[in-house]
């Protein structure tokens, strides 16, 4: 494996590490963010499910809270 020193590198080459390092970092970060939206989302699915389950049990009406019920 080929790995030269910094000081041993054009500066295209330089910058081309520095890209491919940055464009890996967002990369990973975008990943995370999508992996901790998507249990976030069935977090909430799971707890709208959970209060249906209730109300249901319980014999109430279930209201979901997205919905504006008129009093």
């Amino acid at each position: 494996m080929n790995d030269p020193k910094i000081s041993e590198l054009t500066v295209s080459q330089l910058q081309k590490l520095i890209r491919q390092t940055v464009q890996e970092a967002v990369a990973e970060v975008i990943i995370e963010f999508n992996v901790m939206a998507e249990a976030e989302e069935q977090i909430r699915m799971e707890a709208a499910m959970t209060d249906y389950l209730r109300s249901t049990i319980q014999g109430h009406q279930y209201s979901n809270h997205a919905t504006k019920v008129d009093d």
